[in-house]
């Protein structure tokens, strides 16, 4: 009898000994806010590039989870989502530069077309902004405390992201022609995946400061459905002249989405 409880009681000893040694090593939560960079195609303004996206200098917010299986080993769980506005000074220049065709519609980000000929200026656009979410898992590797109580990490972490697009709508104006064109939002699911570094530097053993920079992409993300309109209307002023056109186009566009946030924040271990 004692031969076959003898493992048994060796199993439950060393499983003791393990979680003793790690009950120091608690898990915790973290919250941190700040800037949002778009990078690559995300924040390109070219409409000559289909992957354009004209996203500008946004915001970001960030809530994670760490596991500790270690002191220098741990499991994340992050939820992340971000706003990128319109850069609707630099899709006006483009649009003012641009030379539009009479009987096609050219939007960078959804696919060329054929070469335009008419030339609208004074273009304005409305305000509105990319919106994005994120849940990704992964692993963090972390130094040990140090005497000052500061703690450097780095992480990689993948999970799915959700994209949506804002209407785009912009009118050109003068006294004989309007032009305009609307574009409506779209949204999708993607694959993403994240890089990211920080700093954690402990108030006390519940609190801590940390600072976080972090790399996000997505693969290509679709975005169905999308309609591109343009109006021009000759002689507004003049009804009994006012000759009315418009043409539209439909499809399923895509879009990758990349950006560099930095944030800042506090976390509680539990």
């Amino acid at each position: 009898m004692l031969r076959r409880t003898a493992p048994l009681l060796l199993l439950i000893a060393i499983t003791h000994s393990v979680f003793s040694q790690n009950s120091s090593i608690r898990p915790s939560i973290s919250i941190s806010i700040g800037p949002s960079f778009p990078l690559d195609d995300f924040g390109r303004s070219d409409l000559h590039d289909n992957g354009s996206g004209f996203a500008g200098i946004g915001s970001a917010l960030n809530l994670a989870y760490i596991h500790p299986l270690n002191k220098n080993l741990g499991l994340v769980l992050s939820g992340s989502g971000q706003m990128n506005p319109i850069n609707t000074k630099t899709l006006e220049t483009e649009f003012n530069d641009l030379r539009f065709s009479p009987s096609t519609i050219y939007f960078g980000i959804f696919g060329p077309t054929l070469l335009p000929t008419i030339k609208y200026e004074h273009w304005k656009f409305e305000k509105g902004s990319w919106w994005a979410s994120n849940i990704m898992a992964g692993i963090q590797l972390s130094t040990e405390p140090s005497k000052t109580d500061i703690t450097f990490y780095t992480r990689i972490l993948f999970g799915v992201a959700y994209l949506s697009m804002p209407e785009f709508k912009g009118e050109s104006q003068t006294d004989t022609l309007i032009a305009s064109f609307t574009q409506n939002g779209s949204d999708g699911f993607g694959f993403s995946y994240g890089f990211g570094a920080g700093i954690n530097y402990s108030l006390n053993k519940k609190t801590f400061l940390l600072a976080n920079l972090g790399w996000i992409g997505t693969a290509n993300i679709k975005l169905k459905e999308i309609t591109s309109t343009f109006v021009t209307v000759k002689n507004p002023g003049n009804p009994g002249n006012m000759v009315v056109t418009s043409q539209s186009t439909m499809g399923d566009g895509k879009q990758t989405l990349q950006a560099l946030n930095v944030t800042f924040g506090i976390g509680l271990r539990l």
